[in-house]
């Protein structure tokens, strides 16, 4: 008898461990859609009542917020470019400027499309919504992944000429300028396709 409630026991231990391993596997991801946060949560309490006014029209909401996002991404882009031009105008390298160059685009793509995808929400589409908000992160995550990788190259380009890396020289940067970029297009579809 006892060998037999043994038996049980150990029978009920293995189900609920491969109940709670069935449970740990099945994790669903949820959309890009249902995370975006929403507008009047950000807002402050004297713009609230405009906003409530706004929002019982949401292609009005919508273009309002995508207004407002394009110029805040103009002004942020303008405000951190500014910044860093004059933290590189600092140093006598060409690299640093060309690095601030390139973060240009991918500054005002985050803002932008970002304040998009929220437009999208606001609008309340009856169709694809899910589906647009989708593509315009995609667009974010590709403008970074370009952006990274001529920052990356620029990198190789710097650290190659100076003596202190001598693992990177002239002969080595083509071996690192290929992994660096594998890795970045890796990381960055591995992303696109958590967004889709």
């Amino acid at each position: 008898m006892t060998a037999q409630v043994v038996l049980k026991q150990v029978m009920a231990n293995q189900d609920s461990a491969e109940k709670g391993l069935e449970d740990s596997i099945q994790t669903t991801i949820d959309p890009v859609a249902d995370k975006l946060p929403e507008i009047g949560d950000w807002l402050p309490d004297a713009i609230i009542p405009a906003w409530e006014l706004v929002s019982h029209y949401p292609i009005v909401g919508a273009v309002v917020v995508a207004a407002f996002f394009y110029i805040a991404a103009i002004l942020f882009r303008s405000l951190l470019v500014s910044l860093l031009a004059r933290l590189t105008g600092l140093t006598s390298s060409m690299f640093d400027d060309a690095i601030v160059r390139d973060l240009r685009k991918p500054i005002f793509t985050t803002i932008f499309f970002f304040g998009l995808t929220l437009a999208v929400s606001v609008a309340q589409l009856p169709v694809a919504s899910s589906t647009i908000i989708n593509l315009l992160v995609s667009v974010i995550v590709v403008s970074w992944m370009g952006a990274v990788l001529k920052i990356s190259s620029i990198a190789l380009e710097a650290l190659s000429g100076e003596s202190r890396f001598k693992i990177i020289e002239s002969r080595t940067v083509p071996i690192f300028d290929l992994t660096s970029k594998l890795a970045i297009i890796l990381l960055g579809s591995y992303v696109l396709l958590m967004i889709w």
